[in-house]
């Protein structure tokens, strides 16, 4: 019988404490608007925290969507521009051929343009030479260009 009366009293003990520390968890200091219990701090805290989990996912999210946004407006920068560069080319290649001086004076503008453009993507972190290949295929007209 000791042994039943050791037990329940120890289940009593551990219910009453249970018991003691459920009213503390849900018992507000303080008064008024500033009160919180023990329980609500800590959902605040939960929920602080969830929040910038939250927060971190979505920034990273944004980045990600920046860059690729970033990526396709490099890309149509670089097709755009070799695009009309290739047409200065061959309308340079078939001015040259009729009237040199005019040829000459086509290239000048079409070097210009080069500069400008490369000036351009680098300021897109495109490098400061993202039209080489045009710029090489100038060089055919070095002679024109007085170099």
């Amino acid at each position: 019988m000791a042994e039943t009366q050791n037990s329940s009293s120890l289940f009593d003990d551990a219910w009453n404490g249970l018991k003691s520390f459920g009213n503390w968890m849900v018992t507000p200091f303080g008064s008024g608007e500033n009160s919180a219990s023990p329980l609500q701090l800590g959902l605040m805290g939960l929920n602080s925290l969830v929040n910038y989990q939250n927060f971190q996912d979505q920034l990273e999210e944004a980045r990600n969507q920046f860059n690729f946004q970033k990526g396709v407006t490099q890309g149509n920068f670089l097709n755009n521009g070799a695009s009309y560069l290739n047409q200065g080319l061959f309308q340079l290649e078939s001015l040259n051929a009729f009237n040199p001086t005019a040829g000459a004076e086509r290239a000048q503008n079409l070097n210009s343009a080069i500069n400008t453009m490369n000036q351009a993507a680098e300021k897109m972190q495109l490098g400061s030479n993202a039209f080489s290949e045009q710029q090489n295929a100038l060089q055919k007209y070095n002679n024109l260009l007085g170099n």
